[in-house]
């Protein structure tokens, strides 16, 4: 697979929220051709300052976008976004690429992975960790789950908006580390999290430890990778 950078591939970016707009802005910023798509339409217009061209609808930009990437709020948005029948998956080229960035349980990336196969296109879980403001600076953190040969043919795309990007293995060995880390986090701060154990694991705990605990998360170095995160790989 060619490596996708911005002289040969034309993105479409879905959900241009928080996370969404400041991946999508950086994206531009390093010279990509990007396609924005969002269910308020204003928010997808207020990147076309930056060069981003609005598309009508989530099939419009599926069509024409090389690359699909997205960033949503939650499972029910992200199935919907790709498997209704104006989604993503009714509407994708074959032989095109999605990258899906949001934090969703591992058994919907698998389901993803798996609709994906019959649409002929490639498919990587990469949920983002950090927080806006390092969205903004390019130091966000990117497991990643999935086709390995996408992986590498995204890494322009990923140096873009982040400083880490991690492939663990299998379809949902991405989100299965994010829900991991998450399911940590909130226990060190005496909350819980019902995030049941992945069925298959990321292939390298020693790859996702050193993510957790160097550099991986919101600050880079928060108490809470280094007090729980490891312990609970």
């Amino acid at each position: 697979m060619k490596s996708f950078t911005n002289e040969n591939t034309r993105l479409g970016f879905i959900g241009i929220g928080n996370m969404g707009s400041r991946l999508a802005k950086r994206l531009l910023e390093h010279g990509y051709q990007l396609l924005a798509y969002n269910r308020s339409r204003e928010a997808a217009e207020a990147l076309v300052k930056y060069g981003a061209t609005v598309a009508d609808s989530i099939g419009e930009l599926a069509a024409e976008a090389d690359v699909i990437l997205s960033s949503l709020t939650n499972d029910e948005a992200v199935k919907s976004v790709y498997t209704d029948p104006e989604g993503v998956f009714a509407h994708v080229r074959r032989g095109s690429a999605t990258i899906e960035m949001s934090t969703v349980l591992p058994a919907t990336s698998r389901e993803l992975w798996e609709l994906s196969r019959k649409a002929g296109v490639k498919f990587l879980d990469s949920p983002v960790s950090g927080s806006t403001p390092a969205a903004e600076e390019g130091t966000l953190t990117l497991f990643c789950g999935g086709d390995e040969g996408l992986f590498q043919a995204a890494q322009p795309i990923f140096s873009s908006v982040a400083n880490q990007y991690f492939y663990l293995g299998g379809s949902g060995s991405g989100t299965a580390m994010s829900c991991e880390y998450l399911a940590g986090s909130w226990h060190a701060s005496d909350r819980r999290v019902d995030c049941p154990r992945p069925e298959g694991r990321p292939r390298s705990p020693s790859i996702a430890r050193g993510s957790v605990t160097h550099g991986g998360y919101s600050a880079c170095t928060s108490w809470q990778a280094d007090t729980s995160g490891c312990r609970r790989l």
